[in-house]
């Protein structure tokens, strides 16, 4: 009789699935593997290697003299070899940003033409042989379709000319997200990167990474040719990129994720099929850095990721907007 009724409850376990122990959200699940939605090989158990945080600052701290109540909405950042620029999507002038990053330098200020409020910028670039910074402006309007902009600042931070990239996107505020200079054979390319590979809106199954090579032609920017990061990269959207030495960086806000690889020095593509890496999480596995939005190289190891800010973000991700994140590799 007693073996009846534990094969009875072998049973009644075996049908409510309780050997296989607690039922856990598949969100969860993968949020606690350092996996996001979307990201190709999911499933897998073993989790990516995370970026080690050293140190998190307030842009408003490392600029004490901007009025706390104006928005720094950060959009891309740039390393010149001696200070950080940093772009917003709110404003037209751009922060200056010397290390340390513990306390604020005296020369740390909001410069440029800061003749309108909004900017929409997305990303930066800065060519270091002309001391000529780059910036992508979010696509709008024109003609029949919706083109990004690139404005061109001297060292100075004065503009010195605007022009369109002849490349139509699918929808207004869409495009270009990261902006990167190389100078091959003396001459100067641009690369962009798309927020997603058809340049319409993000969804919820990723996509590959795809970024244009850009190149001057007269009063526009024209599109030389296009390629794919790695087939093992699908990210929810594409919000940063810096190219250093060879050396590449591309940002995911919504997957919270980094690619790190190299660009191939004779061809436009990538050159091996580099590594992915979470942003640093809380113990809980979900990520805090919530709205990055900007990334470049500081040095070989270590790099510079800025944040933007969203008024509906929880709590522990409203704690870093608006912020300097230093990252380092594992």
């Amino acid at each position: 009789m007693k073996f009846q009724w534990l094969l009875l409850l072998v049973c009644l376990l075996s049908i409510l699935g309780l050997r296989e122990g607690p039922w856990v959200p598949a969100r969860a699940e993968k949020l606690h593997t350092g996996r996001s939605p979307g990201y190709e090989g999911v499933g897998q158990k073993e989790a990516l290697p995370a970026l080690e945080l050293v140190e998190a600052i307030p842009l408003h701290q490392l600029l004490p003299e901007v009025d706390p109540s104006l928005a720094l909405e950060a959009s891309g950042v740039v390393w010149t070899g001696g200070a950080l620029v940093v772009a917003f999507d709110n404003l037209k002038s751009v922060a200056l940003l010397h290390p340390p990053w513990a306390v604020p330098a005296p020369a740390n200020r909001l410069t440029g033409p800061a003749k309108e409020r909004k900017s929409d910028f997305e990303g930066l670039a800065y060519d270091s042989v002309l001391q000529v910074f780059y910036l992508v402006r979010e696509s709008k309007a024109r003609k029949k379709g919706h083109y990004a902009r690139i404005h061109e600042w001297d060292g100075a931070f004065e503009e010195v000319g605007k022009d369109w990239v002849r490349l139509p996107f699918r929808g207004g505020n869409k495009g270009y997200e990261g902006l990167a200079f190389v100078r091959r054979q003396g001459k100067e390319w641009l690369l962009a990167l798309r927020e997603t590979a058809q340049g319409g809106p993000v969804d919820s199954t990723g996509g590959p990474g795809v970024i244009d090579v850009l190149t001057r032609r007269a009063d526009e920017w024209e599109v030389h040719s296009s390629f794919q990061l790695p087939g093992s990269v699908r990210f929810l959207d594409y919000a940063g990129l810096d190219v250093q030495a060879g050396r590449m960086a591309v940002l995911s806000q919504a997957s919270a994720r980094v690619w790190l690889g190299r660009l191939h020095p004779q061809r436009w593509a990538v050159a091996d099929s580099g590594a992915v890496y979470t942003l640093p999480t809380g113990l809980d596995g979900r990520t805090r850095i919530c709205r990055a939005e900007g990334i470049c190289w500081l040095n070989r190891s270590t790099l510079a990721v800025v944040t933007d800010r969203n008024k509906r973000d929880p709590d522990p991700c409203r704690a870093l907007h608006q912020h300097l994140i230093i990252l380092k590799l594992p």
